[in-house]
């Protein structure tokens, strides 16, 4: 091998070498990827439970003063920002995903009221006035929820 073929291969990278370098450039990406996609997941996940706490809190002071429970809808077409001010709560969104808050009432006997958060993807959290928050499908009851991610 002269010492003109050794500076020229030394100058730069086989077909082999850039193959193995874009090889590990797409695993890195694709674990960033999917690790992206779990920590999005989990601050979906966050705010709805935070959405929905706020959401109880302002239902519990709305019945303090009135003596009944406030039945309120929002999602992406329908909501009324001063019936979510009754109860000293602003409106539940979250820019670009697609969550549906719905508080429903049952007046008699006892007052109560159960407040659930649909994602567009079927997943569901709910709480109600005893503060019983159900995202978890292991309990019998919650059925098909939300998974803490």
């Amino acid at each position: 091998m002269t010492h003109a073929n050794r500076s020229w291969r030394s100058a730069g990278m086989t077909l082999m070498e850039l193959l193995v370098v874009v090889t590990i450039i797409g695993i890195f990406s694709s674990l960033a990827l999917l690790s992206y996609g779990r920590v999005m997941d989990r601050r979906v996940w966050t705010h709805t439970r935070e959405t929905l706490l706020t959401i109880y809190a302002g239902e519990r002071a709305y019945y303090a003063a009135t003596g009944v429970y406030l039945a309120l809808v929002c999602d992406t077409v329908t909501c009324d920002p001063a019936a979510w001010q009754t109860i000293h709560t602003d409106v539940p969104r979250m820019s670009s995903i697609p969550v549906t808050y719905q508080v429903t009432v049952t007046p008699l006997p006892t007052p109560t009221f159960v407040a659930t958060a649909t994602h567009d993807d079927g997943r569901w959290m709910t709480i109600d006035d005893r503060k019983a928050l159900c995202a978890d499908p292991a309990i019998d009851f919650c059925g098909g929820g939300w998974l803490r991610p």
